[in-house]
């Protein structure tokens, strides 16, 4: 019995030891968005009328300036999501965002964020914003927060349940959740 013993506490004592010289990969802020954003589709379910232009294809769109370089295309590779293929979409205007499921607003105003939230509204879109002041708050569904913030992001259930967006529990235990009384659209 204690030779027994012995031989499983080794391995896990020699793994304590030793770990202290092995070291995380530090991952970018954008490499870590990025999987984010994917992540958010399997936490999200999508009413049917969302599929209906865009048939067997989940876009993910980026409006504003793209801060992920090749790195949500790798993330996406050979993926699916809502059992469709995902695919990159760089959206220049309302036009090409209408066409997305998943929306990333980076390095836009606040203004320019809040137009769009705007012109997008009643469809089926999730809109995530890059650290815009009040983005939430002006209709859009998901904010990522600042680095030193308590919280990753921040969401509202209230936007997403407007556009008939279904965020799971899971998803909205890991985030601050915008109040009503926080909104201001």
């Amino acid at each position: 019995m204690r030779r027994t013993f012995i031989i499983i506490l080794l391995p896990v004592v020699m793994g304590c030891i030793f770990a202290k010289n092995i070291h995380a990969q530090p991952y970018t802020e954008y490499e870590l968005k990025a999987a984010y954003l994917f992540n958010f589709g399997k936490f999200v379910i999508w009413p049917d009328e969302a599929f209906k232009t865009t048939g067997s294809v989940f876009y993910i769109g980026i409006y504003g300036k793209d801060p992920f370089g090749n790195v949500l295309n790798e993330v996406v590779k050979n993926k699916s999501l809502q059992n469709r293929e995902v695919k990159i979409l760089i959206c220049e205007n309302a036009a090409d965002a209408r066409k997305c499921h998943i929306l990333f607003l980076s390095q836009v105003s606040g203004q320019q964020a809040m137009e769009l939230v705007k012109e997008l509204a009643g469809l089926p879109i999730l809109t995530v914003g890059d650290q815009i002041d009040d983005f939430c708050q002006n209709g859009g569904v998901i904010n990522f927060t600042p680095q030193n913030y308590k919280y990753r992001f921040e969401i509202s259930n209230i936007a997403a349940q407007k556009l008939k967006l279904v965020i799971s529990s899971k998803l909205l235990a890991l985030a601050k959740i915008i109040t009503e009384d926080e909104i201001k659209f």
